[in-house]
């Protein structure tokens, strides 16, 4: 995979500077533009409008966080996309949303994607502590993914989203050894509905329009169109206000 070169976080605010590291739903493939990616939707919804806040993306297409498949891992990019622009002074904030790829990687193993993402968290902490810099991080609860790549029909779709549910699951009853806020997109309609009784609904998603892709190319019922990433931008930029009240920003 050609190396990546990261710009320097263009942050507006004077007292935090937000990254997004993740996948293609965060590098917002579907979207018809880059305004409509979730990291640039999030800083002009309510609870963060008109505060200064510039979230840099850091999403790679078909990137995991530690088990490469070809495409790289955000264990890897980590030092360049996010340690390097920590900004001295500000209080940084990392928000993370990567299980897609890594159960693909790891062969749907919950619990192995769970203790990938916690040693990555881990490790930004330390990264950032070694230099004498602030991070919070916010780890995100992944949406499931309705596309059938195997042929093997409804049950491997299930099958799949068991993994994915089962590894949100560990995230919720665990982020605070290694995160700071939970990014749960269970608090959003229709994630809500989709994700009700722990189980995973395709109805509610289609219905929604959240896998309708905006960019002109078929829906394959992993990545959103405008419509879902706004719902993603809904949910982080609740998050991302829950760490400015517990600074008192």
């Amino acid at each position: 995979m050609m190396a990546m070169t990261y710009p320097r976080a263009g942050v507006a605010s004077s007292t935090m500077a937000v990254f997004a590291h993740g996948n293609s739903l965060t590098a917002g493939v579907g979207a018809s533009s880059v305004g409509n990616y979730w990291p640039a939707l999030a800083s002009g919804l309510a609870p963060l409008l008109g505060k200064g806040i510039t979230i840099s993306n850091r999403g790679v297409g078909g990137q995991s966080i530690f088990v490469d498949a070809g495409n790289g891992t955000m264990t890897n990019t980590a030092a360049a996309a996010i340690d390097a622009n920590l900004v001295a002074g500000k209080i940084n904030v990392l928000l993370v949303l990567e299980y897609t790829n890594e159960l693909k990687a790891n062969g749907f193993n919950a619990a192995a994607a769970h203790t990938a993402l916690k040693n990555y968290c881990l490790a930004r902490k330390a990264a950032a502590a070694s230099v004498g810099k602030a991070l919070q991080i916010i780890v995100g609860t992944c949406p499931p993914s309705g596309a059938d790549p195997t042929g093997g029909g409804q049950t491997a779709i299930n099958s799949r989203n068991a993994a994915m549910i089962a590894a949100n699951a560990l995230t919720r009853q665990q982020y605070r050894d290694y995160a700071d806020v939970l990014w749960d997109l269970a608090e959003v309609a229709p994630f809500k509905a989709i994700f009700a009784g722990g189980v995973f609904t395709q109805a509610p998603f289609i219905a929604a329009g959240v896998w309708a892709r905006s960019d002109g190319v078929a829906d394959d019922y992993t990545h959103f169109g405008n419509s879902g990433y706004a719902l993603l931008a809904e949910s982080a930029a609740r998050a991302i206000a829950r760490v400015r009240k517990a600074a008192a920003l």
